[in-house]
C-alpha cells in the first residue's frame, strides 16, 4: 500500500508504529485521496483568490484612473463656468450706471447654478436725462438661462442706443420681437419655444414723472406707515414663438423721496417651503409684501436682506428652484422736487 500523503504518513508512524494491518488498506487509501483532494481544492481556490485580488487591483486601477479623468473633466467645466459667470456679471451695470441716480439702491442677483437667466440692467439715459432700470427674467437656469440673458441684454443695449429712450411699454414691446427674432422664433415652424418675464421702469427727471410697465413682473410700491401698492404686469412673457396678446399696458406712478419701489423675479415668490401644519407650499406675494411693509423704514438694503432671510427661513431644507434678483430703490429727492415744480395748479 502506497500512502502518498506526507500528513497521513506522519499519523501513521505515530500511531499504528509505521504499519497498518491489511484490512485498513481501503481505509487509509480512502482518507489518503481525501487528503489529496482537499489540497488540490486548497490550491485551486488560492490560485482563484491569486486571479480575483490581481482583477480586483486591475478594476481598482481602472477606477481610480476614470475617476480621475472624471475630476479633471468636471474641473474643465467648473472652469469654464466660473469663467462664464465673470464674463456674466461683468455684463451688469456697474456702479456709475445706478450710483447718482438713486437716493437709495440695493440689488440681489442670485443664479441658482454659477450662472442663470435673470438680468438687472439701468440703461445709459439720454439727453434730456431719462433712464430706465429693467428686471428680466429668462427661461430656465444654468447655461441655457444664461445664453438667453446674453440676448435680452444685448437687445436692451440696442433698444436703448437711440437719442431719445423708448417708453417702457414700447421698450418691452421691442424686447419681445428682439427675442423672438433672436431665437429664430418668429418664423413658421420654429422648433423653439423660449422667452422672458421682464419689467421696466422709467424715470424722467424733467417732466417730474416716472413710469413702469411689466410683463409678469410686478412693481411694489412701499411708503413708509402706509402699506405696500402693488402695480401688477401684463400676465403674458415676451419673446415666445406666440405673439403677444396685446400691447403692454403702462402705468404712470407717483413720486415719492420717501418711497421705496421693489421688483422682484418669481425665483422669490415661487420658491416653496413647509408650512407649519404641513405641506409644502410658495413663498408668495402676500408674504412678500408683509416682509415689505414691515422693514421700509430701514431702508433698501436692510428690506432686501430681510428679504432673504424670510426666504430662506421660508425654504428650510427645501433646494433653490429657480434663480432669484430682487431690485429696491429710491429715487432722487431733486427728481421728486421736479416733479412737484412741474405739476399744474390745483
Amino acid at each position: 500500500m502506497s500512502l502518498s500523503h506526507r500528513l497521513l504518513q506522519r499519523q501513521v508512524r505515530k500511531h499504528l508504529g509505521g504499519e497498518a494491518a491489511p484490512e485498513l488498506a481501503p481505509f487509509l487509501q480512502a482518507v489518503n485521496d481525501a487528503y489529496t483532494g482537499m489540497d488540490e481544492d486548497k490550491a485551486l481556490v488560492e490560485r482563484t483568490l491569486d486571479l480575483s485580488s490581481q482583477e480586483l487591483v486591475q478594476a481598482s486601477q481602472a477606477i481610480h484612473q476614470k475617476q480621475a479623468e472624471l475630476t479633471a473633466a468636471m474641473e474643465q467645466v467648473m472652469d469654464s463656468l466660473r469663467y462664464a459667470s465673470r464674463l456674466q456679471k461683468a455684463q451688469l451695470p456697474q456702479a456709475e450706471r445706478f450710483e447718482k441716480r438713486f437716493s437709495d439702491f440695493s440689488v440681489v442677483w442670485l443664479p441658482r447654478d454659477t450662472i442663470g437667466g435673470d438680468l438687472w440692467w439701468i440703461s445709459p439715459g439720454d439727453k434730456e436725462g431719462r433712464f430706465s432700470i429693467a428686471l428680466v427674467d429668462c427661461t430656465g437656469h444654468g447655461v441655457p438661462g444664461a445664453m438667453l440673458s446674453l440676448l435680452a441684454s444685448t437687445s436692451l443695449e440696442q433698444i436703448y442706443s437711440h437719442a431719445k429712450e423708448p417708453s417702457p411699454d414700447a421698450a418691452l414691446e421691442k424686447l419681445d420681437q428682439a427675442m423672438r427674432h433672436g431665437l429664430n422664433q418668429d418664423k413658421h415652424g420654429a422648433e423653439g419655444n423660449d422667452g422672458c418675464d421682464a419689467a421696466i421702469f422709467q424715470i424722467d427727471p424733467r417732466a417730474g414723472k416716472a413710469y413702469f410697465s411689466g410683463c409678469r413682473i410686478d412693481l411694489f410700491c412701499v411708503d413708509v406707515g402706509e402699506g405696500v401698492t402693488r402695480i401688477g404686469s401684463n400676465r403674458f412673457s415676451l419673446g415666445y414663438s406666440d405673439a403677444m396678446p396685446h400691447f403692454p399696458v403702462m402705468h404712470e406712478v407717483d413720486m415719492d423721496p420717501l418711497r421705496m419701489f421693489v421688483m422682484s423675479t418669481d425665483g422669490l415668490v415661487d420658491q416653496v417651503g413647509m408650512r407649519a401644519e404641513g405641506g409644502l407650499r410658495s413663498f408668495g406675494s402676500t408674504r412678500l409684501m408683509r416682509c415689505l411693509s414691515q422693514h421700509a423704514e430701514q431702508g433698501c438694503v436692510a428690506t432686501t436682506n430681510a428679504l432673504m432671510d424670510s426666504m430662506k427661513e421660508w425654504q428650510g431644507t427645501q433646494e433653490r428652484r429657480d434663480d432669484l434678483s430682487i431690485l429696491a430703490f429710491k429715487l432722487q429727492a431733486c427728481d421728486v422736487l421736479n416733479a412737484l415744480t412741474m405739476a399744474p395748479a390745483a
